[in-house]
């Protein structure tokens, strides 16, 4: 996935955040010499990361590589996307089969819905930016063989599988598409509805916002509420979302800048974690 250095550091965060105490967010913690909170602490590490996103955009324009339409697009996709992992971190093998009430979705329904929908989305846009590449009489229309369920949007299985074929396909969009140039974004398209390139890569993301809402909803009846940490936390992973969307398609120009704000949050999540180990 992207900038992986910096999913790295911010998974150190998770045990972190599972041992602070909405009353621990107030300790103690010293910044640049100063005294200050744990609280701080976590909103420094969201800072470092929107720091980070305007580093690389500034890279991006002074390289001449400013990012595509399409680009900008799937960045907002992968934001979306980066958010709605952070909901289900927490979350337990027991809880993704729970329904929050009879007849409504486990999150494992959620997940495997939104998976059947990225995977019909990525054949619509690829069919319609391929039928004028290939000049022939193909219809505006995929055929339906194309939208069959595969392997790679089953939602059986244990959770992290589940978990794993699901960044997969979403690593497979990306790189489908991250790509395709501003003046492919006219391609008309054909599914239950009519529109173009452009409109169904943002398809991709406002769909996945209104099922992230409706795992939030999920949450709410299986879950305990989340503490101060993790709601922060959640702050964090859009911001990292931010950067890795900014990147898309100049990761190579990002990669060395995000490896020096990885490893400030790395060490700064295991000082915490010493810290709230320690009693």
């Amino acid at each position: 996935m992207l900038l992986n250095t910096l999913t790295d550091a911010l998974a150190v965060w998770h045990g972190v955040a599972d041992l602070t105490t909405n009353t621990a967010m107030e300790r103690d913690w010293r910044w640049r010499d100063v005294e200050a909170d744990l609280r701080w602490a976590y909103f420094r590490t969201y800072e470092d990361l929107l720091a980070l996103t305007d580093t690389i955009a500034a890279a991006r324009q002074t390289a001449g590589r400013a990012p595509t339409l399409a680009q900008r697009a799937l960045g907002r996709y992968h934001t979306a996307y980066r958010e709605l992992g952070a909901l289900l971190v927490r979350l337990t093998a027991d809880e993704f089969d729970r329904a929050p009430a009879e007849g409504e979705w486990p999150l494992r329904e959620v997940l495997g819905h939104v998976m059947r929908s990225d995977a019909g989305f990525l054949v619509v846009t690829n069919w319609a930016l391929e039928r004028p590449r290939a000049g022939d009489d193909r219809p505006l229309a995929a055929p339906p063989e194309l939208f069959r369920p595969g392997p790679e949007t089953d939602a059986g299985g244990a959770m992290s599988d589940v978990l794993a074929r699901f960044a997969a396909l979403h690593a497979k969009v990306l790189d489908a598409l991250a790509g395709t140039p501003d003046a492919a974004l006219t391609a008309p398209i054909s599914f239950w509805y009519t529109a173009d390139v452009a409109f169904q890569l943002h398809r991709f993301d406002a769909h996945l916002r209104e099922h992230t809402i409706q795992v939030e909803k999920v949450l709410a009846a299986i879950q305990p509420p989340a503490t101060d940490a993790w709601r922060t936390l959640r702050l964090c992973y859009r911001a990292l979302g931010e950067a890795e969307g900014t990147a898309l398609g100049a990761e190579d120009l990002a990669e060395p800048l995000a490896t020096k704000a990885a490893a400030e949050i790395r060490a700064r999540g295991a000082e915490l974690l010493a810290l709230l180990s320690a009693g």
